[in-house]
């Protein structure tokens, strides 16, 4: 299973990010947080302009 926090439009090849919901008080962020039975795994990115 897997959560993100951004929605993407995928078109030809092309990967646009359409919107997001921030969880810093970064200008941008997005991650994923992909969890199993036993493990949680979490990845997430910010940049400032």
């Amino acid at each position: 299973m897997y959560y993100t926090n951004a929605d993407v439009d995928v078109q030809s090849g092309d990967v646009r990010l359409s919107s997001w919901s921030p969880i810093t008080q970064a200008t941008f962020d997005a991650g994923l947080v992909v969890i199993d039975t036993k493990k949680i795994g979490m990845f997430w990115v910010e940049d400032e302009d």
